[in-house]
Parts: C-alpha cells; sequence; structure tokens
C-alpha cells in the first residue's frame, strides 16, 4: 500500500472527514453539556476510595525502607526472623457475623465447612465463606463479579 494521492484516493479521504465534520453536532447532542464527574479511576476518585497508607512500627527493620526518596521500590528489610512475634491483635479480632471471601486456588476445593475451616472461624470470632476461584481463569473472574455488582467482602488479587 502506498500514501499515493490520486483522484480516487482524495475524494475517499474527503467523504471521511464531511462525514466526521457531520457528526460532530450530532455526537455532542448525547452529553447534557454539564461539567463531568469525576469516577473511581481519577486520582481523587482513588484517593477517597482507598485507605491510607500507614508503615507498620511494630518490628524494626534491620534495612529500613527510604520513605518519599528516589526511586525507592522497596520497604523494610530483615535479615532474619524476629525473637519476640509483636501483638497486633488482643483477643478475638471478630465480632460475629458473616463475611465472604475469594481468592485464587490451584489445586482441589476444600469442601465447606471442613475442620480448618471451623477452626478459623472459631479463632477469628465470625462465619467466614472463602470462596476459592480456579486459579488459572481468575483474571475473567474478578471483572465478571465486579460488571455483575457481587464483590465478596473480601478479594485476593494475587500480584
Amino acid at each position: 500500500m502506498t500514501n499515493e494521492l490520486n483522484r480516487r484516493s482524495f475524494v475517499g479521504r474527503a467523504a471521511t472527514v464531511a462525514g466526521v465534520a457531520a457528526m460532530a453536532p450530532v455526537l455532542s447532542a448525547c452529553g447534557d453539556g454539564g461539567q463531568q464527574q469525576t469516577g473511581g479511576n481519577s486520582a481523587s476518585g482513588l484517593k477517597k476510595a482507598l485507605p491510607a497508607y500507614v508503615p507498620s512500627t511494630s518490628l524494626d527493620p534491620d534495612i529500613p525502607s527510604v520513605p518519599n526518596g528516589p526511586d525507592t521500590a522497596t520497604g523494610p528489610g530483615f535479615l532474619h526472623y524476629p525473637a519476640e512475634h509483636p501483638t497486633t491483635v488482643s483477643g478475638m479480632p471478630g465480632k460475629g457475623g458473616s463475611h465472604t471471601a475469594v481468592t485464587p486456588l490451584w489445586g482441589t476445593v476444600p469442601p465447606p465447612g471442613n475442620s480448618f475451616f471451623q477452626a478459623m472461624n472459631k479463632a477469628l470470632g465470625v462465619d467466614l465463606t472463602i470462596k476459592p476461584a480456579d486459579g488459572n481463569n481468575y483474571a475473567t473472574i474478578i471483572p465478571t463479579m465486579t460488571a455483575a455488582k457481587r464483590l465478596p467482602d473480601w478479594i485476593q488479587l494475587p500480584t
């Protein structure tokens, strides 16, 4: 294909430009002309929707991170497992109620009500229903749940 401008290509391009120009008023009629609302994907929408990051102070790292530094790509580093484990929750964390979670799983789905899930629910103090999804198709499951507006309380997003 060449970019040669002959009579036929000129007429075709002119017709395209004329068609686009003729459609402009029609397409502008689709909106009310008012100010557009910012959605969840805008910077202000995300700032409202997401919690503020608060770094953990429960352990002193062996290699501290550099906050707000240029080219900072990692968090704090640890060279060995801490001898003393910090307590992050005192008592039972849950106060009843039921919650759902979706996680990717690359294996056999455990039966509902198995002994591990029962012990975990008892320790948490809630009724947590974990719904494992096929890890191989997980990238298509999350958009489907979002489009159907049937989101669980927690979603594990693999990175």
